[in-house]
C-alpha cells in the first residue's frame, strides 16, 4: 500500500457495534488515527477472538465524513462494523474537490494553512504581512504604516489574526482557499474577504 493510500486508513474513523464487543452494556466504539498508530489493531482488542460480523466501507465526498454521521449510527445499531478512511488524507484533493471559482473550492485544512503561509509572506492588494514560526504576524502596509500582532490556526483550519492596532486590535478567523497560486480568507457564510498570493520567506524584511 503506498503512503498517501496508508494515511487514508490510518488517519480514518473506524467504529466497532456494541453488540460485539467483549464488554456488553457499552456504547458504539469508535479509533481514529488520531488515538493510534493503526486504529484497527487497537479496536481489535475489544473483540471476541472468534469475532465475526458484518462489516460496511464508508466513503465520504468532498464535504467531509459528518454528512454520513446518521447513516454510520444506523449501521453501527444494526451490529456493522464501520470503516470510514479519511479520503482528504491524499494529495491532490483540491484537484478533485471543488472545481470552478474560489467559491466553490474546499477550505485548506490546517497543516495545509501552516505549509502555505508560516515562514512565507502574504503579498495583499494593500499590505503584506509575514508569518513567523512562533506565532508573530508582521504587516507592513503598501501606504506606508507597520503593525504587528499574533496568529493561530485551529484544529479545523480557520486562521486566526489579532492586530496590535489594526482592524481594531479584535481577533477575526477565516477560512482559506486556494486556486492555483491565489489564495483567499473566507467568512464563516462563505464570502470571500480577500484574495492574496504568497511570497516564499520574509521578501519585506519584516
Amino acid at each position: 500500500m503506498g503512503v498517501p493510500v496508508e494515511l487514508t486508513m490510518i488517519q480514518a474513523d473506524h467504529y466497532l457495534p456494541a453488540s460485539a464487543l467483549k464488554t456488553q452494556g457499552v456504547q458504539h466504539v469508535n479509533f481514529t488515527g488520531r488515538q493510534t498508530d493503526w486504529p484497527m489493531r487497537s479496536g481489535a482488542r475489544h473483540l471476541p477472538e472468534d469475532a465475526k460480523l458484518p462489516a460496511v466501507i464508508y466513503l465520504h465526498g468532498c464535504s467531509g465524513f459528518h454528512t454520513g454521521q446518521r447513516l454510520v449510527t444506523a449501521f453501527l445499531d444494526a451490529g456493522y462494523a464501520v470503516f470510514a478512511p479519511n479520503s482528504f488524507a491524499r494529495p491532490g484533493r483540491e484537484e478533485l474537490c471543488g472545481l470552478g471559482d474560489m467559491d466553490g473550492r474546499v477550505a485548506l485544512r490546517k497543516e495545509e494553512v501552516r505549509q502555505a503561509f508560516v515562514g512565507n509572506t502574504m503579498d495583499h492588494e494593500k499590505a503584506y504581512v509575514y508569518w513567523t514560526q512562533d506565532g508573530r504576524i508582521m504587516g507592513k502596509s503598501k501606504r506606508g504604516p507597520t503593525d504587528e500582532g499574533t496568529y493561530r490556526i485551529t484544529d479545523d483550519g480557520l486562521y486566526c489574526r489579532k492586530w496590535n492596532n489594526w482592524r481594531g486590535g479584535a481577533e477575526s478567523c477565516a477560512k482559506v482557499k486556494r486556486m492555483g497560486d491565489t489564495f483567499a480568507t473566507v467568512a464563516t457564510n462563505e464570502s470571500v474577504r480577500s484574495t492574496y498570493t504568497i511570497i516564499p520567506g520574509n521578501t519585506e524584511g519584516m
